[in-house]
């Protein structure tokens, strides 16, 4: 079978008796209908929990036990990568629960309820 004959069968495989135009559908056998569901939902709920994963929970403790920790000794105890630590660390950040305090010679600042645990 030749490959004009292959295109020609699906042709006819794909809507029998029903003409792309009549079915509403654009596209061919092979590229299918074309669009989609537009839309869906966006952001989350406004003034909920911060929604911390487990991991965020593992590093919030470990900071709270040792304020000056570095991000590497971090990914030593939970046995990640460093880039990875530096990730949560910065969504922790981002999302105000942690604050660095100094450079390298400084420490972390865990802040809940508004206020800061090493206070």
């Amino acid at each position: 079978m030749t490959i004009l004959n292959a295109w020609n069968l699906a042709e006819k495989d794909s809507s029998p008796g029903v003409s792309p135009e009549e079915s509403g559908k654009k596209g061919g056998p092979i590229g299918g209908s074309i669009g989609g569901s537009i839309g869906g939902s966006i952001g989350g709920s406004i003034g909920g929990s911060i929604g911390l994963t487990e991991r965020h929970k593992q590093i919030l403790e470990i900071i709270i036990e040792n304020n000056q920790i570095s991000y590497r000794e971090i990914a030593i105890v939970l046995k990640i990568n460093e880039s990875a630590v530096k990730k949560h660390l910065n969504t922790l950040k981002t999302k105000g629960v942690l604050k660095r305090i100094g450079g390298t010679r400084g420490y972390w600042q865990v802040i809940t309820n508004n206020k800061s645990e090493n206070d």
